[in-house]
């Protein structure tokens, strides 16, 4: 029934209108989703319109007497900002640096009993509820940083929220106004979020609301159980754990996840450990509406991390599932070990590995081999660490490093020989080091039937492609591990690398300079760059890049001024016999690069001398010798032409 001894105020602004009253947040008369802490802090700006409200008044307002860091004040700002599409960061909410907020946009005041708005008006326009409704399903606020004896409920409390959201879901009723909370209900079970044949979806690796409690077994062992959770539904795709690694240790807009992602929901969660309970909180972002559509709660034990990661993914993942259409089943999530430990030790060696570069590739190795100390039996753990092994076997150690990845992946096939993540660094051992290459494409292709979700699959496989010459093929993998994966690194890499043997420079550099800013010291990219643009007449940018290079590579300034005077003195090639005379100048010459460079000043003899020292040395990098640019000048050599031959027995013995 109506109360009408309620006087209701009603904020005007920009096409806003924020009724006090009722905590409605509307915009021509079309309800906004916003939550409740970020409403009040809307409130109190609103109200002082004009004038500067400092962050403790705003804390103290909103939040009472909680303890709370300045953290939940700026996410609730942030949620502010989205909901009135403030995309200029000033127009309505603006930040007086070190001090607070102030509300600047022209604000009128209506009341209902001003006769300029009624109440029941409002209610025709968004469904607002008569009377105070039941409390509905637990809801996410932007409120990070309350006591942990505040977050985390008994299972008494959480129980009549988890008997309404069914009801909701079957009746399929939105909820817009309860208890004062402009909160609301999105789901039935006509699968009203659905997408079309496919829904896309990114599950975000969990982030700790205190930071001191972070375990990377919730961080990425929740969102890897609900990522197998839903991936087992055929019409949902799902993105890969691998896919948002990278996500780990940034704190980004969900939204902008999404799109980086190119999917239709984002689910983003935080969690908090206390009083031997964990409680998750999650929001399921709609990417084309830019709206969040849906909220979760759950609360369980932590005495075992393992039944703990899957009762939050069957509770958060029915509902998903409801959500979309689909029904709800349970679900046990094939990890692989039953040692919590080594799944620790697993997931860490996995995101060092995927920050790469060798000092995070030995650090990963170091966490790897925890991982199959503690259980022999992991099979990915085996898989990972031949991988690892694959991608640090460059140099002096290249054959140490490389025969431990033909160990790693062994054990692993034969704890599980339908390992798909084996049989790709398998595929990557046999043209990398042992120049077998048909029995490289089978392993691949059998990786891929294994998965064909894998990015890591279509990654290796498109290694394996350009090296043999077949580009269009290997930018066909590499696309393909890109859309499972669009935010790796290294799936860019390799694409960049795809284009540079299919002699497509200008598109090299462009895919170079554009993965520079996204990893700076990344000392290759820049010698990748360099031969792209050399390639093109462009030796005066390259010089530059070359410098960068060396600069990174800790060079002493000798070497750089000599590097220097020879591009003055007589262009390029004196840079290339300066970088020679260094090159054999080293305990361990880098032999294939030392042949590189022989043959683009036309130097055959050297340049095959080194190259049948490579090829003695096992470099992984004589697996590109048919289709290296920078080798072109050595082909119909009959040298040349008897490595070759050479390489070709290998092959079919």
């Amino acid at each position: 029934m109506e109360s009408t001894a309620k006087n209701v105020t009603i904020y005007e602004f920009g096409g806003f209108q924020l009724v006090a009253g009722e905590e409605l947040l509307l915009r021509n008369g079309e309800r906004i989703s916003i939550n409740n802490k970020s409403f009040h802090v809307l409130k109190t700006l609103v109200e002082r319109h004009g004038h500067l409200v400092t962050k403790s008044e705003l804390l103290d307002t909103v939040w009472n007497d909680a303890f709370v860091e300045e953290g939940s004040l700026t996410k609730a700002i942030w949620t502010i900002r989205h909901a009135l599409d403030d995309t200029s960061k000033d127009r309505f909410v603006q930040t007086v640096p070190k001090l607070g907020y102030r509300f600047v946009y022209p604000v009128s005041i209506a009341t209902e009993s001003s006769g300029a708005y009624r109440l029941s008006d409002l209610r025709g326009i968004v469904g607002v509820a008569d009377d105070v409704s039941p409390a509905p399903p637990e809801q996410i606020t932007s409120d990070t940083s309350r006591s942990a004896a505040d977050v985390v409920e008994t299972e008494e409390q959480t129980a009549p929220a988890k008997r309404l959201l069914g009801r909701a879901a079957f009746a399929g009723i939105v909820f817009v106004l309860v208890s004062g909370l402009a909160l609301y209900v999105t789901f039935n079970t006509q699968g009203i979020l659905s997408k079309g044949e496919t829904t896309r979806l990114v599950v975000m690796p969990l982030k700790p609301l205190d930071l001191q409690g972070r375990d990377t077994i919730y961080d990425l062992g929740i969102a890897d159980a609900l990522i197998s959770k839903l991936s087992e539904h055929k019409k949902l795709s799902v993105r890969p754990l691998d896919a948002v690694r990278p996500y780990v240790d940034v704190d980004k807009d969900p939204l902008n996840v999404g799109e980086e992602q190119k999917v239709d929901y984002v689910l983003s969660s935080h969690y908090q450990i206390a009083n031997g309970k964990i409680k998750v909180t999650a929001k399921l972002f709609d990417v084309a509406s830019r709206n969040i559509v849906g909220d979760f709660a759950t609360t369980t034990r932590v005495d075992e991390p393992f039944e703990t990661q899957t009762a939050i993914a069957n509770d958060i993942g029915n509902r998903l599932l409801t959500a979309f259409g689909y029904r709800s089943s349970e679900f046990r999530p094939e990890r692989g070990t039953n040692n919590e430990e080594a799944y620790r030790y697993y997931l860490m060696a996995h995101n060092f590995n995927e920050l790469r570069g060798p000092d995070n590739g030995r650090e990963a190795l170091e966490q790897i081999d925890r991982a199959v100390t503690l259980d022999p039996n992991f099979a990915s753990a085996w898989a990972t660490k031949a991988y690892i092994h694959r991608y640090l076997a460059y140099g002096a150690v290249a054959i140490e490093h490389s025969l431990r990845s033909v160990e790693a992946v062994e054990k692993a096939l034969a704890i599980d020989p339908n390992l798909s993540e084996a049989h790709s660094t398998l595929c990557f051992n046999k043209f990398r080091f042992e120049y077998d290459f048909d029995a490289a494409e089978r392993a691949c292709k059998r990786a891929i039937e294994l998965d064909p979700n894998s990015p890591l699959a279509h990654k290796l496989y498109s290694n394996f492609l350009y090296t043999r010459g077949r580009f269009d093929e290997a930018i066909s993998e590499i696309t393909k591990a890109i859309d499972l994966q669009p935010v790796s690194y290294d799936n860019q890499q390799t694409y960049g690398l795809a284009l540079y043997f299919a002699r497509r420079y200008a598109d090299a550099e462009a895919q170079w300079k554009k993965l520079i800013p996204l990893n700076p010291n990344h000392k290759m990219i820049y010698g990748h760059l360099v031969k792209s643009l050399v390639h093109q007449g462009k030796e005066s940018e390259a010089l530059e890049h070359l410098i960068k290079m060396l600069t990174l590579e800790k060079a002493d300034e000798g070497r750089i001024k000599r590097i220097r005077i020879a591009f003055a003195e007589t262009g390029w090639r004196g840079v290339t016999f300066e970088r020679i005379r260094w090159g054999e100048s080293q305990k361990d010459p880098p032999s294939f690069e030392l042949a590189r460079l022989y043959a683009t000043l036309d130097d055959r003899s050297n340049a095959l001398k080194y190259l049948e020292m490579a090829y003695l040395e096992r470099s992984n990098m004589i697996a590109v010798i048919e289709v290296d640019p920078e080798l072109d000048r050595l082909r119909g050599d009959p040298r040349f032409t008897e490595l070759l031959q050479k390489i070709e027995a290998r092959d079919r013995s």
